[in-house]
C-alpha cells in the first residue's frame, strides 16, 4: 500500500513545551512538498522505497517511517518544511530537551548547552545533520532508533507503547558488524579524540620539564653568585 501527500504547505509558528518549561515562539514558512510514493514500514522499521524520484534526487524521510509508518517525504532542498512535518505533525510541538543523529554517534544534541539554550534551535541542528548524512547517501533503510527521542516519545504518549517495546529490543539484537560499527559503550573514546588528549598530555608534560629545568638552572646561577 503507498500514499501519495499533501502538494503544498505553509509552517505556522508554534510554542513548544516540555515538562514545565515553555519555548518561545518560532516560526517557519516550508516550501511547496515534492510529491512522492512511498512503500508502507514492515514491522515498525521497514524498507524505505521512493518511486516517483527523480534519479540522482535526495529524498528526505519522516522520522516516523520506522514509528508510524509515516510515507511523508521531501526533496533535499525542502528542509523547512520536512522539520516542520515531523514538529508539528508527529511531535505536536513537544521538542526533546535531548536528541541524537539517525546514522551516527558523533553529536549529542542538548538543547541546554550553553550555545544554544533553545530546543527549536537544538532540533533544527540536528536535522540539518542528519540533512548531511542524507546528502552523503544514507537512507530511510539505515535509520537506527534515537533513544532519547524513543524515551521522550513514549514519555509524552506520541507512539503507541507496543511500538516503543518494539524499539527498545534494537539494542539487543546481534546484527552484523556493519551495522553496529557507530554503536559504541556510553565510556567509549574516540581514536581521534584519544589521540588528541595523548598530546595535549606530552605538551604539558614537557612544559612541566622544562619548566622544572629552567628553575634547576636559577637554582645553580644563585648558588654561583654564593
Amino acid at each position: 500500500m503507498s500514499q501519495t501527500y499533501r502538494s503544498s504547505s505553509t509552517a505556522t509558528s508554534s510554542q513548544y513545551t516540555d515538562s514545565d518549561t515553555t519555548y518561545s515562539d518560532a516560526g517557519s514558512t516550508g516550501t511547496a512538498y515534492t510529491q512522492y510514493t512511498v512503500a508502507d514500514y514492515d514491522n515498525s522499521i521497514g524498507v524505505f522505497q521512493n518511486q516517483n524520484s527523480v534519479p540522482g534526487a535526495f529524498v528526505l524521510p519522516c522520522e516516523f517511517v520506522g514509528y508510524a509508518s509515516c510515507s511523508v517525504a521531501f526533496n533535499y532542498n525542502e528542509t523547512d518544511a520536512w522539520v516542520e512535518h515531523i514538529v508539528a505533525d508527529h511531535l505536536q510541538d513537544k521538542l526533546p530537551g535531548k536528541a541524537v543523529c539517525w546514522f551516527c554517534d558523533t553529536y549529542l544534541f542538548d538543547a541546554k548547552a550553553s550555545q544554544i539554550n533553545d530546543r527549536r534551535m537544538n532540533f533544527h541542528f540536528r536535522m540539518e545533520h542528519i540533512r548531511e548524512h542524507i546528502l552523503d547517501g544514507m537512507t530511510a533503510n539505515d535509520i537506527r532508533p534515537d533513544f532519547y527521542m524513543l524515551e521522550h516519545l513514549n514519555r509524552h504518549n506520541l507512539i503507541p507503547k507496543a511500538v516503543y517495546d518494539y524499539a527498545k529490543q534494537y539494542q539487543e539484537i546481534n546484527l552484523p558488524p556493519e551495522h553496529t560499527m557507530h554503536i559504541y559503550r556510553p565510556d567509549f573514546e574516540p581514536p581521534e579524540r584519544q589521540r588528541e588528549r595523548e598530546r595535549s598530555n606530552r605538551v604539558t608534560n614537557d612544559q612541566r620539564k622544562e619548566d622544572r629545568q629552567r628553575k634547576k638552572n636559577r637554582d645553580r646561577k644563585t648558588d654561583k653568585k654564593r
